[in-house]
């Protein structure tokens, strides 16, 4: 795959530098090609470009024809002069769901199969958070890198200072690419990349889950359907109706809590756990007979609004009681001193 800069167009060439052809989709011209790479495990090419103040994604079969475009929620920002500008894509090797977008600023964890939101954030100013300031996870440039840095016996992180009790830090730290080499027992290797050092070390991709079963019997989207042989009739809709109620009410009794976390020193959001913090007392406040069309209601029309409009508000009262359990902290909030961070 080669970028034509000049005619703004993506070309695909095989192995012999035979041209093949040249990528559909993407009007490079409005939207500036951004990073670009192959998806090893799924065998598809995803294409970030600019777009707006943002980014959009584009995502290609192995026979390099558009399947997905998405508008991500990622905006980009400026800090100082300095624009954010992509730098590179990475896939995650031990899972196949986990993709990574790399700019000088930030480092965006994402899911594939929800490519829109983002998973988590890791900044590029966190790396100058010395170890003996805040919390040892603050500390750590990942979340679950096994390296312990505040017992490592170097000063290449300073200024020309050999005192522990200094925080005269290197200039800015900024990434310039990520990668992931391999993986062994469910951690991928990273390997990231800044102006002035290389961190490696292993990202393990840990699932809890609030459900009883990973598992459970349920129609799903793919069987609503109305089959073209079939009168438009109550019958016909309260058929349809109960298999997305049958969902709602299997996944509600297979509820064992909502999952929890905490704000951390440097005021982001690590989900932990599940607790049993939970009230689904109130999801049975509506009659279920009021989900269903009656035989005697004439006005088929509304009738079909009010009875989706009630099953749709049922779905909403089951996101509502499950959402992340936040507690009663705050988020930090912290000033840049003189080298020094300052609660507030």
């Amino acid at each position: 795959m080669v970028y034509d800069a000049g005619n703004y167009t993506c070309k695909v060439f095989n192995t012999q530098f035979n041209y093949i052809k040249r990528l559909s989709g993407p009007p490079f011209k409005r939207e500036p090609l951004a990073a670009m790479e192959f998806d090893i495990i799924e065998n598809r090419l995803y294409v970030v470009t600019y777009y707006n103040d943002g980014m959009k994604l584009y995502i290609y079969d192995n026979n390099f024809i558009l399947q997905e475009q998405h508008i991500l929620e990622e905006k980009l920002s400026t800090v100082g002069a300095d624009e954010e500008v992509i730098i590179s894509l990475a896939f995650a090797k031990a899972s196949n769901n986990y993709w990574y977008i790399c700019t000088n600023f930030n480092i965006f964890q994402k899911l594939k199969n929800r490519p829109v939101k983002t998973l988590g954030r890791y900044q590029s100013d966190r790396l100058k958070l010395l170890a003996d300031t805040l919390s040892q996870e603050v500390s750590y440039i990942w979340n679950f890198t096994d390296t312990d840095y505040d017992k490592a016996d170097f000063w290449w992180n300073f200024n020309d200072t050999t005192t522990a009790g200094a925080n005269a830090l290197i200039a800015d730290n900024r990434f310039k690419g990520i990668g992931v080499i391999n993986n062994y027992n469910d951690k991928d290797d990273i390997v990231l990349l800044t102006d002035s050092r290389i961190y490696a070390f292993k990202e393990p991709y840990t699932f809890k889950s609030v459900t009883k079963y990973n598992t459970y019997p349920n129609f799903g989207a793919s069987k609503l359907t109305i089959n073209r042989d079939e009168y438009i009739q109550t019958a016909t809709i309260n058929k349809e109706i109960y298999k997305i109620l049958n969902d709602i009410y299997t996944l509600k009794n297979n509820l064992i809590g909502r999952f929890t976390g905490n704000y951390d020193a440097a005021g982001i959001f690590t989900l932990e756990d599940y607790n049993y913090n939970i009230d689904l007392t109130e999801f049975n406040s509506v009659d279920i007979n009021q989900y269903y069309i009656h035989e005697n209601e004439k006005a088929i029309l509304g009738v079909i609004n009010r009875a989706f409009k009630s099953v749709y508000e049922l779905q909403v009262k089951l996101v509502e009681l499950t959402e992340v359990d936040y507690g009663s902290n705050l988020i930090p909030v912290y000033n840049l001193e003189e080298g020094t961070l300052i609660l507030e």
